[in-house]
């Protein structure tokens, strides 16, 4: 159960930068 949320967790986090990164290469 433990692992599944760090994944979720994980995958979250890994979707978050690549919104951000795709908001800073629309800025810049």
């Amino acid at each position: 159960m433990l692992s599944i949320t760090r994944t979720s967790w994980q995958a979250n986090v890994t979707s978050l930068v690549c919104s951000l990164a795709n908001h800073l290469n629309t800025i810049f």
